[in-house]
């Protein structure tokens, strides 16, 4: 009887469900409109329903990527940054005397913030913002590529119904559609 407890509280303790997010937006580059996509999974367990933080992506066209994490200050706003190499990142908006405020040392640039994850979790709110600072440096050699430019105006995701999966004793991550990331 007590094998047969244990084995049964183990099933329950290993079942778990993975979430999608997702959301897309649009944006005008060069002329044509491009599609984003932000996206991330969160894993539940029966007892834990509130999950574990995980890294939000943004997929934009050409395969650029950002991935972005919580803030190392475990601030309770909800909000995620993009933290990225100072050598290839020019600040967009700030006087060059003032670029000391996004680095956070010398080898990093906040480049980005995300907010609204939780809040569609938790609330159902129909969107998230990603607001973008940082600029790619201009290398002549190479083409210029379809990307997110930096904005003083958030980025607005519009936020698809998340997609669940239950397992007992694998959690497969579900992959997001990023066939809707391009530029035509």
């Amino acid at each position: 009887m007590k094998n047969t407890l244990a084995l049964v509280f183990i099933v329950l303790l290993s079942g778990c469900t993975n979430h999608l997010y997702s959301g897309t937006t649009s944006y005008e580059f060069n002329g044509k409109t491009c599609h984003s996509i932000v996206y991330w999974n969160d894993l539940t367990h029966l007892f834990d329903q509130d999950g574990k933080a995980t890294t939000v992506i943004i997929k934009a066209p050409k395969g650029r990527s950002y991935s972005l994490t919580p803030p190392n200050d475990n601030s309770v706003d909800g909000s995620y940054e993009l933290i990225l190499p100072t050598g290839d990142f020019a600040d967009e908006f700030a006087d060059s005397d003032d670029i000391t405020r996004y680095k956070t040392n010398d080898n990093e640039v906040f480049c980005g913030l995300f907010k609204g994850k939780e809040a569609h979790q938790k609330a159902n709110v129909r969107q998230t913002e990603f607001t973008l600072y940082c600029k790619k440096n201009v290398r002549p050699i190479r083409k210029s590529i379809d990307r997110m430019q930096p904005s003083k105006q958030p980025y607005i995701f519009a936020m698809n119904e998340p997609v669940e999966a239950f397992s007992w004793f694998k959690s497969r991550e579900i992959k997001a559609d990023i066939s809707v990331v391009k530029c035509e």
